[in-house]
């Protein structure tokens, strides 16, 4: 998302760091993740650039995420339908990932609208030049389509990798699993999650 602007390492590090600290602190994630717009700002990105673009991974990620899910529910579907105690809660699994899918076009829609509603109601004080250039750069991120694209993708990737890791560890454990159950499994995780 920040191609020209960050070096590798750094974007790397700013990640490194949010999802360390995302997955250490007790209660939320949204703690790393300011931790990982810091260290983009303490790299040399502008705060308003580096917060859209951590509010664009978020939302990208969570893009991928909801996809991973839905490959999910397909490749277990089957079984899920087969099975008598789970048969008939199918439905409902897919109408939560639909649920999810909508909430995640709402969560799109809302940063778009919601920066124009901070520069207009922030105007008169002096966050409103902060909230006007967060909105611009809110804005400059999500027209840059192939860098959103690319970024869903290698999120999707990751999530794909989550299950491949799973994978290992059940073949470690000596369990039989195939690779399509695993990642399967992976994503019904990610969606309780």
């Amino acid at each position: 998302l920040l191609s020209g602007e960050a070096s590798f390492k750094l974007t790397f590090a700013a990640r490194q760091v949010r999802d360390s600290a995302g997955d250490i602190l007790p209660f939320t994630q949204i703690g790393g993740m300011a931790l990982g717009m810091r260290v983009l700002v303490l790299g040399g990105i502008a705060p308003s650039r580096a917060i859209a673009a951590g509010v664009v991974d978020v939302t990208t990620e969570m893009i991928a995420q909801g996809l991973f899910i839905f490959i999910g529910i397909a490749l277990a579907a089957p079984a899920i339908a087969a099975d008598p105690k789970l048969g008939p809660y199918l439905g409902w699994l897919e109408g939560f990932a639909l649920l999810f899918a909508v909430a995640l076009i709402g969560f799109a829609l809302l940063q778009l609208g919601g920066s124009h509603l901070a520069e207009k109601y922030l105007r008169p004080r002096s966050i409103g030049a902060s909230a006007a250039a967060f909105r611009d750069a809110l804005h400059h991120l999500y027209r840059q389509r192939m860098r959103v694209a690319f970024s869903v993708t290698l999120h999707l990737l990751g999530w794909f990798a989550s299950g491949l890791w799973l994978w290992v560890v059940f073949r470690a454990l000596g369990v039989e699993l195939s690779l399509i159950s695993a990642v399967a499994i992976q994503s019904l995780l990610e969606g309780l999650r």
